[in-house]
């Protein structure tokens, strides 16, 4: 693709952003250097480990329904860790997001293929308009995410920072 396209394309934000940390250390070392440190409390998140997976919340007091949380996993190589880190959304909401979206991406489906049954047939294609209001749907769920997304930036920026701390004070013991 040409560099104009791909920055048309990065206009539109991922639903679930995503990066890479590359350590110079051992898996275990990390996940459980990250436990320490969210049990000093000197953090503002909360810090869950279970080898090979750790997750950094909100704190309770600061949460709401669009919160994120950075979802790590670990990958051991011969010489480092590869920390590959994902922001989402607490399951039930993600899971009910999707399941709005998988719902009106079905009935969609359907109200189309029945109008192309009505058209095929000499009828007049009237689920042709329940399928518009499903393209209409399906955009509002897209830019519901993507507003609910710039919700929480400020607290995915913080639990990013958290994070380059957390990892700072592992490179310090």
């Amino acid at each position: 693709m040409s560099d104009d396209v791909n920055d048309a394309m990065s206009f539109v934000p991922p639903l679930r952003p995503r990066f890479e940390l590359d350590l110079g250390c051992d898996a275990s070392a990390v996940l459980s250097k990250l436990d320490r440190a969210g049990e000093c409390n000197r953090h503002r998140c909360l810090v869950w480990v279970h080898s090979p997976y750790a997750e950094l919340r909100v704190l309770p007091g600061d949460e709401h329904l669009w919160s994120p949380r950075l979802s790590i996993a670990t990958e051991q190589r011969e010489t480092s860790v590869i920390l590959h880190c994902r922001f989402g959304l607490s399951p039930s909401v993600w899971t009910g997001f999707m399941g709005a979206y998988a719902a009106t991406t079905l009935l969609t489906l359907a109200a189309t293929f029945f109008g192309i049954s009505q058209w095929m047939l000499g009828k007049l294609p009237t689920a042709w308009w329940a399928a518009l209001a499903g393209l209409v749907g399906l955009g509002t769920l897209y830019v519901g995410a993507v507003l609910a997304q710039r919700a929480g930036h400020d607290q995915m920026r913080l639990l990013r920072r958290e994070l380059d701390l957390m990892i700072f004070e592992c490179t310090i013991y």
